[in-house]
């Protein structure tokens, strides 16, 4: 908690699962070891370090809710924000545009990271020698999960009860039977 702020519960919004169609189960209930898939993003300012932060990330969703992408991107060095912020737009571009994505995802990431690579060493040459960025992207394909990264950036898969949250309370992790 930053001084002079109070403290709240970070919780991320939910995807828009109102656009979702309706389960494929017979009477449109779910199977009780399926649960729904919901990404949600969230950020948080830094909090006791200088005012210039590097960090960029993207999160974008498709219209029935089905597809997501989040990413962060951790620039440093002098021109850390310009190379966080190319890579930002450049791997989101290349990534949709990739022929595959919607029937192999893994196999679009890793061509969407690289041709962002050679692209900013095309165009930012210098800056992007000097400085750089490490990265961690989300892409979510009805309920699988393709994760990337490069650098030392790295995703952390959580879940918690579905059911009602009193105040002050967070749900309880409870993934056994979910992972």
């Amino acid at each position: 908690v930053c001084k002079g702020e109070e403290e709240t519960s970070l919780v991320p919004p939910p995807s828009p699962v109102s656009r979702r169609p309706p389960s494929s189960a017979p009477g449109g209930v779910p199977h009780p070891r399926c649960p729904r898939t919901v990404l949600g993003a969230s950020t948080l300012a830094n909090c006791g370090k200088s005012g210039d932060n590097q960090d960029t990330y993207i999160s974008s969703t498709s219209l029935d809710g089905t597809r997501n992408l989040l990413a962060v991107f951790d620039g440093h060095g002098q021109h850390g924000r310009t190379v966080s912020e190319f890579t930002r737009i450049h791997v989101a571009k290349f990534l949709f545009a990739h022929e595959e994505l919607h029937t192999n995802p893994a196999v679009a990431l890793e061509p969407a990271f690289l041709e962002t690579q050679h692209q900013l060493e095309r165009q930012l040459g210098f800056e992007s020698a000097q400085s750089g960025t490490t990265a961690v992207a989300v892409y979510r394909h009805r309920d699988r999960l393709f994760i990337a990264n490069a650098g030392d950036s790295r995703a952390v898969l959580g879940c918690s009860d579905s059911g009602p949250r009193t105040e002050g309370q967070i749900g309880r992790a409870s993934c056994r039977e979910r992972v």
